[in-house]
């Protein structure tokens, strides 16, 4: 019984794709929870999975801006607030969060780390003058934001190691 058990823990270290010579040990389950989890904290192993982790950040940020422009529309048409909160300024958030969405589409670490900021600012709007309007929605949109930056900084380190030009239109540049 405890034999079979300890034979349960796969224990020989096997080759990493990040770094070959490290060894990579692995418990029971460990890879049914990562592929229970890969939306929420995506593996990234390579440019393929870094690019995914960079397309979540990227429909995060189309959603902010479907949300702003709906809410922006709202008070625009009806003069008045959005939840007593929100008003006709969301447009401007909403066309930062468009900025932000096409610039890490083209892979730029800058705006994955703007756009990580700028939801980070968002929270903490959020927590101090609209709790009602944070929840379990905004807690994966910012897991979205912070998997971007990851994927950003991956995409860029395998692009490297590859030792493949990178496209002159995914450089990251702080002006678009």
């Amino acid at each position: 019984m405890m034999g079979t058990f300890l034979k349960s823990f796969d224990t020989s270290p096997t080759q990493t794709v990040d770094n070959p010579t490290l060894p990579h040990y692995s418990l029971p389950g460990q890879e049914e929870l990562q592929m229970s989890l890969g939306w929420i904290w995506p593996r990234i192993s390579d440019k393929a999975t870094a690019r995914n982790a960079i397309k979540g950040g990227f429909w995060a940020a189309i959603f902010i801006v479907v949300v702003d422009v709906a809410i922006g529309m709202y008070s625009l048409m009806s003069h008045e607030k959005f939840d007593g909160h929100y008003d006709a300024w969301v447009l401007v958030d909403g066309a930062l969060f468009g900025v932000i969405a096409w610039r890490m589409w083209k892979n730029s670490r800058p705006w994955a780390v703007v756009g990580l900021v700028l939801m980070g600012l968002e929270i903490v709007d959020k927590l101090q003058n609209a709790t009602s309007t944070f929840g379990v929605i905004t807690v994966l949109l910012l897991l979205a934001f912070i998997n971007a930056v990851r994927g950003t900084f991956a995409f860029h380190k395998y692009s490297a190691a590859e030792g493949a030009p990178l496209d002159p239109s995914t450089q990251n540049s702080v002006l678009p």
